[in-house]
């Protein structure tokens, strides 16, 4: 069976795309005071503010450590706060600060800019088609055996 050489097939594309996109935006994020990833914590706030740790963690599919790590860095520049479950002391919930809300405007606008700079050139049909498609590619992914 033939093989494509790794850097001719999409999947290194989308790798090399990924990374570019999350540089590029790492840089605007930066400027207002924010650092890698903090952003994607906070848009699962904003959608529903006082998750544990555990839901950040399976939602962002990230390791408990990267995700304490993110959060102790967002408590010291004011952008959450963790405070104990109601019904269980042992679990901690996460919170976005009024601090947080302020900033959100501004990550709002990072995000848009980088849409709008990714998708550059392409009409609405093909950003459709691109989107269909890369949710089949994280169907695809998200349904692979451990």
């Amino acid at each position: 069976m033939a093989h494509n050489p790794i850097h001719l097939t999409n999947g290194f594309l989308l790798t090399q795309i990924c990374k570019l996109h999350r540089t590029c935006s790492n840089q605007q994020l930066e400027a207002i005071g924010m650092y890698k990833g903090q952003e994607l914590i906070m848009c699962e706030l904003w959608q529903q503010n006082g998750l544990t740790q555990s839901d950040l963690v399976d939602r962002l599919a990230v390791q408990p450590s990267t995700l304490t790590n993110a959060l102790n860095s967002m408590e010291k520049s004011g952008l959450v706060q963790r405070k104990p479950d109601d019904n269980d002391q042992r679990v901690s919930r996460v919170y976005l600060t009024e601090h947080a809300s302020e900033i959100w405007p501004q990550v709002q606008q990072v995000w848009d800019d980088m849409e709008a700079r990714t998708f550059a050139n392409m009409t609405i049909e093909e950003r459709v088609l691109l989107r269909r498609l890369l949710m089949q590619v994280y169907d695809n992914l998200s349904n692979m055996p451990d």
